[in-house]
């Protein structure tokens, strides 16, 4: 996976998990100690939370696919595009470069995807369980997981790439 592929995505859910915060800050009075049917028709029948729900569930499809194309070996660009078979005489001198990238892709990948998990886990929980404090705090928990690891993608990956563009340019 390359640097600027880490840094496109890491900026994407880093956008994406602001907007799902955004949209659960929005000023809505959820009634506690109901039914979880009760609870469900109160999530949909209001716009803010039904889009907090359905953009957490979006990201947490994203974080999945970022995973399984992170850690998928033999291939190096991600979005399903094998890597070259005959690699020219260059390539050796490169490949060094390119598996700091590969371990921060997956290390971040699966870290935010189990964050996502645990914070959408925990929504779920929230609505269905009784709206109970603690699946507040893992939803909370697993978003600033998620978030602080894409931040590091994001920043990690344009530094990358910018010093690769530079050492080019030289």
């Amino acid at each position: 996976m390359t640097w600027h592929r880490i840094r496109t995505v890491c900026r994407r859910l880093t956008v994406e998990l602001a907007v799902v915060v955004l949209l659960a800050g929005l000023p809505v009075d959820v009634p506690r100690g109901t039914s979880a049917g009760s609870a469900w028709s109160f999530l949909l029948r209001h716009p803010s939370l039904l889009a907090h729900a359905v953009l957490g569930a979006v990201i947490l499809l994203e974080a999945l696919a970022f995973a399984v194309c992170a850690v998928r070996p033999g291939r190096d660009r991600g979005a399903g595009v094998p890597a070259p078979a005959a690699a020219p005489a260059a390539a050796p001198a490169a490949a060094p470069a390119a598996a700091p990238a590969a371990v921060l892709a997956a290390v971040l990948a699966l870290l935010g995807a189990g964050c996502v998990a645990v914070s959408v886990a925990s929504g779920v929980q929230y609505v269905g369980g009784g709206q109970r404090e603690s699946s507040l705090t893992w939803m909370t928990a697993g978003w600033l997981g998620a978030l602080t690891g894409y931040v590091v993608g994001w920043v990690v990956g344009h530094r990358a790439e910018h010093r690769s563009q530079t050492v080019q340019a030289r």
